[in-house]
């Protein structure tokens, strides 16, 4: 014979397991999604970092062919350097705000200050050689700086 408290118990029993599944299900879904965004924001640093990078390696490089050739035959910039230049500088002004909106301080700050930097470097009136010079040490230190901070930002060793 089945009295009332053995139907109120098993039904407190189905209740109680249900809450339960669904309490798991929520947690697992909660950390799964957690991990998910962790990962992306993981993937936009380190794609806001390669940018950078990417800009400013490729920049020193045309700088570094244009101190070669004037050192070597005291040829002038070519109109393809200055162009793939001018380009990178463009990509560069435009990473710069988004990086600094997905990169710790410190980074944003370097970033704005490379801009700066590389902006006063070429409004200043001397040679062009001199300008180049300049130019290659403010990318080279900023690369570098860079590079140690994404490495500690992005817990690479």
């Amino acid at each position: 014979m089945i009295t009332w408290w053995v139907v109120v118990f098993d039904f407190a029993k189905i209740v109680v397991q249900a809450g339960l599944a669904l309490l798991v299900a929520w947690s697992a879904v909660k950390w799964a999604l957690g991990r998910y965004k962790k990962e992306k924001h993981w993937e936009k640093k380190l794609a806001a970092y390669s940018d950078v990078l990417a800009a400013t390696g490729t920049m020193n490089q045309i700088i570094n062919e244009w101190i070669r050739e004037e050192a070597l035959d005291g040829s002038s910039a070519t109109d393809d350097k200055g162009t793939r230049y001018r380009v990178l500088m463009r990509k560069l002004e435009e990473t710069i705000p988004v990086a600094a909106f997905i990169l710790p301080p410190e980074a944003a700050a370097l970033l704005a200050k490379l801009q700066t930097d590389l902006h006063e470097s070429s409004n200043i009136d001397r040679s062009w050689m001199s300008t180049l010079q300049q130019e290659w040490s403010i990318l080279e230190r900023t690369r570098t700086q860079l590079m140690k901070l994404g490495k500690a930002d992005l817990g690479l060793k």
